[in-house]
């Protein structure tokens, strides 16, 4: 799923061209939630998490621009770093909700 395949898959149940935003942010967002769950939380973390993650976003897309029928998009990245932020916070959010700490 977080590898490139050798064609775009297609969301025509979303009836969105941009659909697979969504798909990058969301598996992101389930990689900064595992993240943090399992690194702790704290700023230093925070940004360690984030620099794994661009850069794993980073090298996904530069593989698809040698993938035929792929291309390099930067958006792509933009969904999948903001994902892991989205996925990072919620998951410290749901933990403070979990522990009444709210």
């Amino acid at each position: 799923m977080l590898s490139p395949l050798d064609s775009i898959p297609t969301f025509e149940f979303l009836n969105w061209p941009e659909a697979d935003k969504l798909v990058h942010g969301t598996s992101f967002a389930i990689l900064g939630m595992l993240s943090v769950s399992s690194l702790g939380e704290s700023q230093q973390r925070f940004i360690l998490i984030l620099i794994i993650w661009s850069v794993y976003a980073m090298m996904v897309e530069i593989f698809q621009f040698y993938i035929p029928g792929r291309s390099f998009e930067i958006l792509d990245i933009l969904a999948d770093v903001i994902g892991a932020i989205v996925g990072y916070f919620a998951f410290i959010q749901f933990n403070n909700i979990k522990q009444g700490n709210l």
